[in-house]
């Protein structure tokens, strides 16, 4: 690759994740911790955006920027909201997100499980003895959905959902998070397990199939600049240890209120990738939308499209334009 120009086939867009625009996930874990006494959670998800009734916008949005991916996520607890008990009229919802990426053009990248898990698992969680065959059996009903995407994730990122802190310890609220907080050790081994218990399911019947990983980026406080390029940027890390494995960019991005920030940091982010000199296929940046963000609620806004709180409605910002330019040329030069 070349800072003019990207591989043939790269895929350009955008990624959001269920219970951060969804809306209403009554069901899950979260959606509990956020309501209780002490909560860690700034405020509540509540409506998010909205985006189970309003995905058709979303993705207009994406087509009509000239972006041809979408990364979604299924919501565990819509699917299955009572252990055993499926819904189907769940399923097909996603199913019409799936296809309605389909007829705008871009290809879906569908993630089984993004850091929510329902309810009446909770008391056995991640850690419990039964929670890999559940997991499984979740997959295999969404697997008519899994089996239409561009990309399968089964997971999405498990060194990072082993900090949270519905699932493991996570930095008190309200306080500055340099770096990221230690994860608990038996629910990240946990989840390393899950995530290859659950690629028994979509091995032979999906395109492409992974788990994502969270890789930190490194900024230099004063006098820290020499120390800071010894370092490895994430990509390059993933491609020093999966040498022979493509990679897909499923989430960078950068909480802004100023757009020409959120541009350069693209900028430079697609530019280090590029430097790395890995295998990269795609680029999706956090996010779509400005939406809930776990502990801090609203306040970050990483989004290329702003929401209303009030009345959800959706507001390009131009980044998202910037970006289709971007992938109208398949360079960022």
């Amino acid at each position: 690759m070349t800072a003019a120009q990207f591989p043939e086939g790269f895929l350009w867009g955008a990624a959001t994740a269920a219970h951060q625009v969804e809306g209403g996930n009554v069901n899950n874990d979260h959606w509990e911790a956020e309501h209780a006494a002490h909560s860690p959670f700034a405020e509540p998800s509540g409506d998010a955006c909205d985006s189970w009734h309003r995905w058709p916008e979303d993705l207009d949005l994406v087509a009509g920027a000239g972006l041809d991916a979408y990364r979604f996520s299924l919501e565990w607890s819509r699917v299955e909201p009572d252990e055993s008990e499926f819904s189907r009229a769940a399923l097909d919802h996603y199913r019409r997100v799936l296809d309605g990426c389909r007829d705008r053009g871009p290809a879906p990248v569908v993630t089984l499980v993004h850091f929510t898990m329902p309810r009446w698992l909770h008391d056995g969680g991640w850690t419990g003895p039964k929670t890999g065959d559940r997991l499984a059996r979740f997959a295999e009903f969404a697997l008519p959905v899994l089996a239409e995407a561009e990309y399968a994730c089964t997971l999405d990122e498990p060194d990072l959902m082993a900090t949270q802190p519905v699932t493991g310890a996570m930095a008190r609220r309200g306080e500055e998070i340099r770096g990221l907080p230690g994860p608990d050790q038996e629910v990240a081994d946990a989840l390393l397990g899950l995530h290859g218990r659950t690629m028994e399911v979509p091995r032979g019947n999906v395109r492409r199939a992974g788990m994502t990983l969270v890789g930190g980026e490194h900024l230099a406080e004063a006098g820290g600049e020499e120390r800071m390029h010894e370092e490895r940027a994430a990509v390059a890390r993933a491609a020093e240890v999966l040498p022979d494995t493509p990679l897909v960019v499923t989430e960078n991005g950068i909480a802004t209120a100023d757009d020409a920030d959120r541009i350069a940091f693209t900028t430079d982010a697609l530019a280090a990738a590029i430097d790395a000199g890995a295998d990269v296929r795609g680029y999706l940046p956090w996010s779509l939308l400005d939406e809930f963000e776990w502990m801090l609620g609203y306040r970050p806004t990483f989004g290329l499209v702003a929401v209303d709180r009030q009345t959800f409605a959706r507001w390009p910002k131009s980044s998202l334009a910037w970006l289709g330019g971007v992938a109208h040329r398949n360079g960022i030069a």
